[in-house]
């Protein structure tokens, strides 16, 4: 885990979160994981339609490349945004984060 997180965090500018939205694949680029308690969380405000897309199909697949490697990673995302230990940990390295909606 930690080595996916530091290619995510520290080896690539962007990662892109593909989702799926009314039965089509939705791609947009994301940054600033986060890791804690092992876990790798991507966070958006719960506003946005990625958002509203991953809450009705968790199914998705992040891409990074940091000009020689690549990484795909199929998964399901978690909505952990009622965890305050993480809220806190986000917003302890993010400040613009306050009002997101986390997922693992």
């Amino acid at each position: 885990m930690n080595e996916t997180f530091k290619f995510l965090k520290e080896n690539t500018q962007v990662n892109y979160l593909s989702t799926i939205n009314d039965g089509k694949p939705s791609c947009r680029p994301f940054g600033d994981p986060i890791l804690y308690d092992n876990k790798i969380y991507v966070i958006t405000n719960k506003h946005k339609n990625v958002s509203k897309q991953i809450e009705k199909d968790n199914h998705v697949c992040i891409v990074a490349y940091d000009d020689k490697n690549w990484i795909r990673i199929n998964c399901e995302l978690i909505d952990d945004s009622n965890n305050m230990k993480v809220k806190q940990a986000v917003i302890d390295e993010f400040d613009w984060a306050i009002e997101g909606l986390l997922f693992k």
